[in-house]
């Protein structure tokens, strides 16, 4: 009797030093993968800022050279062969503006046109998508229903970079009416970690995680 009641103790421990065990492996995994949780944002908001801050030192740029800032449909573009169907209105191919202007590839061919200034070269359309691809080729239909390919900028998380005119800068097309930018001169930025941004306002400075030239919550 004794016997079997020494071995259902024995039995009992070896149980409970299993469960520790569980429970300290289910503790440092959970670790592990936070910490690499945190590596990841961080290596990817790092990415996404100076991404950002090139974009607009190259703005500056374009803007020394051309006295505008690039909205999509500017006097230099403003032909029938080369007349952009995307503008600078922060929408979600508003970044094609900033690929054409700083790359030089106005028509969407995937090259810069002849003697155009690459104010950006790491603009630079990648054939294949991943992870870390900046540029990507698109297909979307035009005003008139014509399927077309546009080249857009994608952040870290894979959404595209979004571009808007500042309120300071009239519009090209329409001189009586000006950008819709919280900054005089543009907004370029990324919708961050969680891809989303208040719809009704989207330059609203709540947005707490968005990575560019906004004002940030106080």
């Amino acid at each position: 009797m004794k016997s079997k009641s020494k071995h259902l103790i024995q039995r009992g421990f070896t149980l409970i030093e299993m469960l520790i065990v569980m429970a300290i492996i289910v503790i440092l995994a959970t670790l592990v993968i936070s910490a690499y949780s945190y590596v990841e944002t961080t290596k990817r908001e790092k990415s996404a800022e100076q991404i950002t801050t090139r974009v607009s030192q190259a703005l500056e740029e374009y803007h020394r050279d051309f006295g505008i800032y690039p909205y999509g449909t500017e006097a230099q573009f403003n032909s029938k062969s080369t007349k952009a169907m995307t503008e600078a209105d922060g929408s979600e191919y508003s970044s094609n503006v900033i690929y054409k202007a700083l790359y030089g590839d106005y028509l969407d061919k995937g090259v810069p046109a002849k003697k155009a200034h690459i104010y950006y070269e790491e603009l630079e359309p990648s054939k294949e998508a991943s992870a870390t691809t900046l540029v990507t080729p698109i297909n979307v239909r035009d005003k008139q229903g014509k399927q077309r390919t546009i080249h857009i900028m994608r952040d870290p998380w894979g959404e595209p970079y979004r571009y808007t005119l500042g309120f300071g800068q009239s519009l090209p097309n329409k001189p009586t009416e000006t950008g819709k930018g919280v900054n005089p001169d543009f907004d370029f930025w990324s919708l961050g970690q969680d891809s989303e941004e208040d719809q009704a306002n989207p330059h609203d400075p709540t947005n707490g995680d968005n990575i560019g030239n906004q004002p940030k919550a106080r």
